[in-house]
């Protein structure tokens, strides 16, 4: 919608209240996004966006009613029939918070899967197997350029030229006709590819690059020490569950730290496992013993074995506790603003930074769609917001490292737990939202046999990704500190990780913004 451009410049009379906004602007500024932004300061205009719209509609009624030159009342008529959804005025803002420059740099895959248990001979084959695919993705990388920001490494120089894979995702999500068909929270319309095995590109992505995407995920394997394979097979391989307790408890000693700590994570998992194998309670009566029995935890003892890795203090915090990450991002405290997480995974001794997000949607096998779907986009945002607020932190590390930091979001719906990851993609800005693997939940002792291999793969992973995160945050963190000293009497950079990576930042309210989620997926197939 335009005006012509004689009337560009036109104002109407100097009056009083809100109306005063089209005194203020001139008429090719009176869109309603516009007012919504420059009105009612002293309002929460989201919770009162009918309020806001229609003293909106009635400034337009005035100019119509007013001696207004008849070409500027055609053109707010047009405006009043083309107002906006709540969701449209809220994704926009959100993505105009987000000031990010393209960046075209090479590709990096970085991923990971749930499948067999995997046995090595000792503790350390767990960072063999990061350093094994390091090499892979150097391989993977070799015709593209390394990826820096101009201040950080001759060596990272930026690339002109966006290729392959991101290339064709970039090009798709900016592509007008596309835009227009996203749904104003599809992950799409906030520069995110959700992906993974098992999971449907509908309702929006191309199917062409979408099945390219898969071909050339690369999947990692976390391997578990040989050494404890006795161990677990003595206690999968129970009849009863008091056996199944003393063979628990029977954990053999070993000089190894590594292999300590392999010890006392299968344990732990192990002990979880009796805990809800000798319960009588009912696990679907609500989602309060839903997270008390299956979830909690299996996360607290991922959080506990990872606590001492690079002295990061991982901890599990539990029970709708509020995301840090976003508030700093929405810079706001009122309840209205807050982000309430299932539960949060810390890294106290690395800033309090949230590195994992737990989102439950409802009881124990729950059929609940729209609240599956819509927690789903609640705990993408807020994920976004917990890259961005590393970012922020380390804003002087490479972007090469930063781009092999992972968020960890974990999902759980129905009788399935879904583990995710996002992670930063450098050719956007861009965000990719893979799934890393899904636990099928069967609380029965007599199915044992068959599950209980699922669970201690699907925990070692989110172990696994965990402590790589841990990695990356790390070494990020040791850049950071590098630069400020070398930077200690010079001028910073203009351009750094925090000015390049800027995520849309959106708090979801159910209650507001559910319509329509439950068509947005995530569909797995």
């Amino acid at each position: 919608m335009s005006i012509n451009s004689q009337f560009k410049s036109f104002k109407m009379p100097k009056t009083e209240g809100h109306k005063n906004f089209f005194h203020t602007f001139d008429a090719e500024k009176w869109d309603f996004y516009n007012y919504f932004l420059s009105t009612h300061e002293n309002t929460n205009r989201f919770k009162n966006y009918k309020l806001v719209q229609d003293d909106y509609v009635k400034g337009i009624q005035w100019i119509l009613s007013s001696e207004a030159p008849i070409e500027v009342k055609n053109y707010v008529n047009e405006l009043k029939n083309n107002l906006p959804s709540r969701a449209s005025v809220k994704a926009k803002k959100a993505k105009q918070n987000s000031k990010s420059t393209v960046n075209n740099h090479g590709i990096i895959m970085h991923n990971s899967r749930v499948g067999s248990i995997y046995f090595g001979d000792n503790a350390k084959t767990n960072e063999e197997s990061s350093s094994r695919n390091r090499n892979n993705k150097k391989r993977s990388l070799a015709n593209n350029d390394n990826i820096s920001t101009e201040h950080l490494s001759k060596k990272e120089k930026p690339n002109n030229k966006i290729s392959g894979l991101w290339k064709d995702w970039v090009n798709f999500i900016l592509d007008e006709g596309n835009v227009d068909n996203f749904h104003a929270y599809s992950p799409e319309n906030h520069g995110v590819i959700r992906c993974g095995r098992g999971v449907s590109p509908k309702p929006n992505l191309d199917d062409e690059i979408y099945n390219r995407h898969i071909e050339l995920h690369v999947d990692n394997e976390y391997i578990i020490p040989n050494i404890i394979k006795d161990y677990l097979n003595s206690v999968i391989d129970s009849s009863n569950l008091v056996e199944f307790r003393k063979k628990v408890k029977e954990v053999p000693d070993t000089d190894d730290h590594g292999n300590e700590i392999a010890f006392n994570f299968m344990e732990d998992i192990f002990r979880a496992c009796y805990n809800f194998y000798s319960s009588k309670q009912d696990f679907e009566k609500d989602e309060a013993t839903f997270n008390d029995m299956l979830i909690y935890p299996f996360l607290k003892t991922v959080a506990t074995t990872a606590t001492n890795r690079k002295s990061c203090g991982a901890e599990f915090r539990v029970g709708e506790t509020p995301l840090e990450s976003m508030k700093k991002q929405i810079n706001a405290n009122d309840d209205s603003t807050l982000y309430y997480a299932d539960g949060v995974i810390t890294l106290y001794g690395m800033e309090e930074l949230e590195v994992l997000l737990l989102e439950t949607s409802s009881s124990f096998g729950s059929k609940k769609n729209n609240k599956r779907c819509f927690d789903h986009h609640k705990g993408l945002f807020g994920s976004l917001s917990m890259i961005k607020t590393i970012a922020d932190e380390y804003y002087l590390g490479s972007i090469d490292t930063f781009s092999k930091v992972k968020i960890v979001f974990v999902q759980v719906a129905g009788r399935t737990v879904y583990a995710w990851s996002l992670r930063y993609i450098v050719e956007g800005p861009a965000y990719e939202l893979w799934l890393e693997g899904r636990l099928d939940i069967n609380p029965k002792f007599k199915c044992k046999i068959a599950e209980l291999p699922k669970v201690i793969n699907f925990y070692w992973l989110l172990k696994c990704l965990l402590e790589d995160s841990v990695e990356s945050i790390s070494a990020l963190k040791d850049e950071h500190t590098k630069k400020l000293k070398e930077l200690r009497f010079a001028s910073f950079p203009s351009e750094n990780l925090s000015t390049i990576v800027n995520p849309s930042i959106l708090k979801l309210v159910e209650e507001e913004d559910k319509a329509g989620m439950h068509e947005l997926g995530p569909f797995h197939e």
